[in-house]
């Protein structure tokens, strides 16, 4: 044929995705495939080009060249489609609808699929001799150059796809070098649904487990860490990798911890939070940022109470959640109830517990603090803004959680430990 190098691809591209439509490849339509490839010329690189080109699930078939060279790809592809003896309604439309466009009549396009059917019938699909790698007809009990028995049984089809299940959790995976791989492989052989497939020569799994599951599926995401090629699927529905694995990295360093329960609570780092998760970034510290969400409400002459906006509060924490969502140590009820039980108003006026933040800059919403010190020729005045609160200690933080851990009915590590 004479087309170009770039031609060709799309050619055999239009083959291709007439093998796909199913869903699987049959043995006799990878050795027909490979047949192209040979008769045509194509590099094996060249070949995998258009292999990627015809799993795009948006494919359509193109014309290739002109009036002949059109002719002879649809011959091809009404080839393939007879190949395995299944001509599905599917590809009978699709090549009707081809060879319409390339100005072909209904009888013409009648005669050329009898004419694949007679070629297809008499195609005889090849097997390797594992010994000495001739190739021999699938039907024969020997190898014909070298003797060595050969298998007689017929090779199962390969599945180019998955049907993801529509309830619980599902990762598909690709075929690795890495040296944990089969390792990964094992625990993915253990799952309730377990499948593999064929995508561009290269193997790829899905392991399947319902939602109560939920610790196998932490064990496969483990080991699939480092890998590139990964899908992660809930209830059917694709999930970023990322923000559903997230936690991995922190769940890992918890259980290396020294007390993995502490850990959580931020106590390994000295940055204590109140929420049993590093993660959420919102730590029971004077300077940290969501001590400023609020206003202030005058209360008196120079006396304030301090209003949280509990929302934003709430919003952040569960921003923040969101990408560690998933992972096993999170105690949702305590952080619901820290959420439920913490003060929708602080009264500062000779609060043990909370004073005001300090801010040596004037921010929106911020107010002029002075505070008068000392007596006699030693008195003085401290001016400074403030746009929040700030916690004096842990005292109030104790209670909080006490009372937290107690209406949420939450395990928790002692108080004392965590805050002593």
């Amino acid at each position: 044929m004479n087309i170009t190098e770039e031609e060709k691809i799309a050619y055999v591209a239009n083959i291709i995705s007439i093998a796909l439509r199913d869903g699987i490849l049959s043995p006799k339509e990878v050795s027909a495939l490979e047949e192209f490839r040979n008769i045509y010329g194509l590099k094996k690189t060249h070949f995998t080009s258009a292999y990627k080109i015809a799993e795009n699930p948006s494919f359509t078939l193109v014309h290739i060249g002109n009036f002949g060279v059109q002719v002879n790809n649809l011959s091809d592809m009404l080839y393939l489609a007879h190949i395995d003896g299944e001509f599905s309604g599917l590809e009978s439309s699709e090549l009707e609808i081809y060879s319409k466009n390339i100005g072909l009549t209904k009888e013409q396009f009648l005669k050329m699929i009898k004419e694949a059917e007679s070629a297809a019938s008499s195609f005889k699909s090849q097997i390797e001799c594992p010994k000495c790698k001739t190739a021999n007809e699938s039907v024969a009990k020997f190898c014909k150059n070298c003797g060595i028995q050969l298998t007689n049984s017929t090779p199962d089809p390969i599945k180019i796809e998955f049907e993801i299940p529509k309830e619980g959790y599902s990762i598909e995976f690709a075929e690795s070098t890495s040296s944990n791989f089969s390792l990964v492989l094992q625990i993915a052989k253990t799952a309730p649904v377990f499948e593999s497939a064929l995508r561009n020569k290269k193997n790829w799994y899905l392991a399947s487990w319902p939602k109560s599951e939920f610790g196998n599926v932490f064990k496969l995401a483990s080991g699939l860490s480092g890998l590139k090629n990964k899908r992660f699927y809930i209830n059917g529905i694709e999930e970023q990798w990322d923000t559903s694995f997230g936690f991995l990295w922190c769940f890992n360093n918890r259980n290396e911890a020294y007390q993995p329960d502490l850990y959580c609570f931020g106590k390994e780092d000295n940055r204590i939070n109140p929420w049993g998760c590093t993660q959420i970034r919102m730590d029971w510290a004077e300077w940290a940022d969501w001590f400023s969400y609020g206003k202030f409400i005058p209360a008196g002459k120079n006396s304030y109470q301090w209003k949280f906006d509990k929302e934003r509060i709430m919003h952040e924490v569960n921003q923040n959640l969101h990408r560690v969502r998933m992972c096993p140590s999170i105690r949702f009820n305590f952080i619901q109830s820290i959420l439920d039980n913490f003060p929708e108003v602080i009264d500062l006026e000779n609060n043990k517990d909370w004073d005001f933040k300090t801010s040596y800059s004037e921010s929106p919403g911020a107010i002029k603090i002075v505070e008068k010190s000392g007596s006699g020729f030693f008195k003085y005045e401290n001016e400074y803004y403030s746009d929040g609160v700030k916690p004096k200690g842990y005292n109030f933080l104790k209670l909080l959680m006490g009372k937290s851990a107690k209406s949420s009915n939450e395990s928790l590590p002692a108080i004392d430990q965590v805050i002593g």
